[in-house]
């Protein structure tokens, strides 16, 4: 038996974000590094051609990743590689650093689990679009 996401209801937000750890910065510590900040590149979103084609988002495009508890905006990577539906951002950039002041933190819950009081981050339902000059 599945366990249901936390936020279940309708809200129009219909791409399961993921978040994993990005492959420069062993964690946020280091997110200001020259040297890691290079190789990371900006925050990017990874989306499936299907879901960047409904949205009219182009590779290399920057888009603005939202839901109701924030947005941040990234640079799109349109990729066959991840499944339609979901949408991969990783984490470790710091706000100074990123477009618009904010990153992947701000779209995700901070409620806790109630099973080890685990962060719910990968209960993470967003919606991405064009990003417009006023974004950031």
């Amino acid at each position: 038996m599945a366990v249901p996401p936390r936020g279940t209801d309708d809200t129009g937000f219909r791409l399961d974000l993921i978040s994993p750890k990005s492959h420069a910065y062993l964690n946020s510590s280091a997110g200001d590094q020259p040297a890691q900040r290079r190789v990371q590149g900006e925050q990017a979103v990874t989306v499936h051609p299907r879901d960047a084609a409904e949205r009219g988002i182009t590779d290399g495009q920057y888009v603005r990743v939202y839901n109701d508890r924030g947005q941040f905006i990234a640079l799109a990577q349109v990729r066959d590689d991840i499944a339609p539906g979901v949408v991969m951002a990783p984490v470790g950039a710091w706000r100074k650093n990123a477009k618009g002041h904010s990153t992947v933190n701000a779209v995700n819950p901070f409620v806790f689990a109630d099973l080890g009081n685990a962060p719910t981050f990968s209960d993470t339902k967003v919606e991405i679009e064009p990003a417009t000059a006023g974004d950031g």
